[in-house]
């Protein structure tokens, strides 16, 4: 008895992890593929104990491979560069204003490609670092829950939850904390290749 009741919770077992492969399968065959991805994005973070959210918004370039370039307009004028090797921060001038090396924060370096891999909805690193629950929604878009299996991040993460399409529309990150960051994204476009601007960013080159 005790044998057929471990068999059924097996071949239960089995059946669930083929169909979440199969989701995945699926979201990934929804993907784009694009070498360089632009468009704007609004982001609000909602701190615990906090009446008012913080927003800021912009635009935004996905190279991969190479890194993003985050580039609010408001509240004020910031360039962020994330590449997986450092993260820097620009003035409304262009002007560096502070610099991580990931050579010597190896924290920084998990960081940098968690959010790379997140933008790009790169499902192999994330893999890594998370159990996905996939949802395949409609004819064309899907919904991934991730949830930390590495335990570095289980301590500052509660979860994140990918929506799109094609792209990554929605990013919604639950912390420990309480606190949530939602950001949405619009008027997305790709390209084969970066401006030789974005990639002298992309390289530290003024």
């Amino acid at each position: 008895m005790r044998r057929r009741t471990w068999l059924a919770a097996a071949l239960a077992l089995a059946g669930k992890t083929a169909h979440a492969a199969d989701a995945l399968d699926a979201v990934r065959s929804r993907l784009a593929d694009a070498a360089v991805l632009r468009g704007d994005f609004t982001q609000t973070k909602r701190l615990a104990g906090f009446r008012n959210p913080l927003r800021s918004s912009g635009q935004f370039v996905l190279v991969r491979g190479r890194g993003v370039l985050w580039l609010t307009k408001k509240p004020f004028v910031s360039t962020l560069v994330v590449t997986p090797e450092r993260l820097e921060t620009l003035d409304a001038q262009g002007q560096r204003v502070s610099q991580l090396d990931a050579r010597e924060e190896p924290a920084l370096r998990s960081i940098n490609q968690l959010l790379l891999a997140t933008l790009a909805a790169d499902l192999a690193p994330l893999r890594a670092l998370f159990s996905i629950d996939a949802t395949l929604i409609g004819a064309a878009g899907w919904r991934l829950l991730l949830q930390p299996s590495d335990a570095q991040l289980a301590r500052q993460l509660t979860r994140i939850t990918l929506t799109g399409e094609r792209h990554v529309r929605e990013v919604l990150l639950e912390e420990r904390s309480g606190d949530r960051t939602e950001i949405m994204f619009a008027g997305l476009n790709s390209a084969d290749v970066p401006s030789a601007a974005e990639l002298a960013l992309l390289a530290g080159k003024k």
